[in-house]
């Protein structure tokens, strides 16, 4: 639900999305008009501008039934509004440990010509190019791997898997962090996983 992650200025255009579902609408920043419709962008959540280049995060869960993150990196050329690449199968990271936590985040965030995302509990890091991956690497001190059966019993609220400590599943927002890129340095901000906090 983070909503400063929809919306991105450049130059005299605005990207945004108007709604939970809705695609990346292009508008002119000075009369906010639609200019135009990002086909195939439907469910983004987040939204980068680098040189030209729309990086995008698309979460197929929301609106579903289902539980777990269902969650695309896309690259939209701004002039022609066309995809340029596309990849899949992430999870993000989520706030919560209950039926909302389809409502997760990449966290993307550019630097260097590369992009970098948060994967469940790694960081993954993609060129900009191609959105290959570059390497995948554990989130330190993440030291309580959920599967998807524990994530689904926690948001049905079923008996909780012996995996997951007390401590962890009653907290209310167990994975918030925050990464930036600086200088060649990616920097990762979370929450240490113990039972003090």
């Amino acid at each position: 639900f983070q909503l400063m992650r929809r919306m991105v200025a450049a130059g005299d255009r605005l990207f945004v999305t108007p709604g939970f579902y809705s695609p990346v609408h292009v508008l002119n920043a000075a009369t906010g008009q639609t200019l135009s419709v990002l086909s195939g962008t439907e469910k983004t959540s987040e939204i980068l501008h680098v040189k030209g280049t729309l990086f995008l995060v698309a979460n197929a869960a929301i609106g579903t039934d289902g539980t777990i993150p269902d969650i695309t990196v896309m690259a939209v050329d701004v002039q022609t509004g066309k995809t340029i690449w596309k990849t899949g199968g992430f999870r993000g990271v989520s706030g919560k440990l209950n039926r909302f936590y389809k409502h997760a985040n990449a966290l993307l965030t550019a630097g260097s010509d590369r992009l970098y995302l948060l994967d469940g509990d790694h960081v993954v890091c993609l060129d900009q190019a191609t959105g290959r991956s570059r390497w995948r690497s554990p989130r330190p001190e993440q030291t309580v791997p959920l599967t998807d059966a524990d994530i689904e019993s926690l948001a049905e609220g079923s008996e909780r898997s012996p995996a997951v400590p007390n401590y962890r599943a009653d907290q209310y927002f167990p994975n918030n962090c925050a990464m930036v890129h600086s200088d060649g340095v990616l920097v990762l901000s979370q929450i240490r996983n113990t039972a003090e906090n």
